[in-house]
């Protein structure tokens, strides 16, 4: 039989119970939102009710073995098992409870993968913000190597980033020269046809991907970003994006680089836009062939 141990007077606080490096924890009112942040709003149109959601967690820890009624002070934190908290008001109702990480998980093991996950994120964001930003060196020779650590990183860095620019250029200048060879500024291609084209995605898995990827807004229309307006042409009454043929390369580079297509696709991709859409006359008949 469990046993409530009172933990302090009603005043609930979830960092004063994760301080002094407690386990994370999640409070009842902090899972109903995430379960209605992530919940299928279609199928669930109604906001899930705090009071749902401790109804859900008297019936969880129930079927675990554990008695959810042996208790009505008022106004306390009481444990009611290792791991689980509940909160009286004044009247001696549960007014909320703080479940650690297992029994959150537990909890909604049974609901969306969306939901389960929304409570895993949480969770990890508690147990990052309990973590100290780094270890205070408490002798020299700690902060000599601290020094040395935090300056390799630096340069690390450094490199990691010249590299990048190096590599952005490098692309810049190679999709700069694939447009002067074969391709005017009007030449355009549709997105359907671009997805057939590669064989990957249907016309609306590949407006999925331009939008999960960032360079296309989920609203407005598949509107593409700003930064990448550049590589699309907008025509007809509905502003329907085309992906400019002179940036196939782009977008086919971006597909290898998502483990989307090897990069022999991407080159075979490339010879079949080339025959279909470039004026020039020799590339063409080289791509038919």
């Amino acid at each position: 039989m469990n046993t409530l141990n009172v933990v302090v007077n009603n005043s609930f606080n979830t960092s004063a119970v994760m301080a002094n490096n407690q386990p994370v924890m999640m409070s009842s009112k902090e899972l109903t939102e995430v379960i209605n942040q992530y919940k299928d709003h279609e199928k669930v149109p109604n906001e899930i009710k705090h009071g749902t959601v401790i109804r859900a967690i008297d019936t969880m820890l129930n079927n675990l073995g554990h008695d959810t009624n042996l208790c009505h002070e008022k106004n306390q934190q009481l444990t009611l098992i290792p791991g689980v908290i509940v909160v009286t008001d004044y009247r001696g109702y549960k007014q909320e409870y703080l479940l650690d990480k297992k029994h959150s998980q537990c909890l909604v093991g049974g609901y969306s993968a969306a939901i389960r996950m929304g409570v895993i994120e949480r969770l990890e964001e508690l147990e990052a913000q309990q973590k100290p930003a780094f270890a205070i060196p408490q002798t020299f020779g700690e902060a000599l190597m601290l020094a040395a650590k935090l300056e390799a990183e630096r340069v690390q860095l450094e490199l990691e980033n010249k590299e990048k620019e190096q590599l952005l250029i490098q692309q810049e200048t190679e999709h700069e020269t694939f447009m002067d060879m074969f391709f005017d500024e009007d030449k355009a291609i549709k997105i359907r046809t671009f997805a057939k084209i590669t064989g990957v995605f249907g016309e609306k898995q590949m407006f999925e991907y331009l939008r999960n990827s960032g360079v296309m807004m989920h609203s407005n229309g598949n509107e593409p970003y700003q930064q990448y307006m550049k590589h699309f042409l907008i025509r007809g009454v509905r502003n329907t994006p085309l992906l400019k043929c002179s940036s196939a390369k782009w977008l086919l580079t971006r597909m290898v680089k998502d483990n989307l297509i090897s990069a022999s696709k991407k080159e075979w991709c490339i010879e079949e836009i080339k025959a279909k859409y470039s004026n020039d006359l020799d590339a063409a008949l080289a791509a038919a062939m």
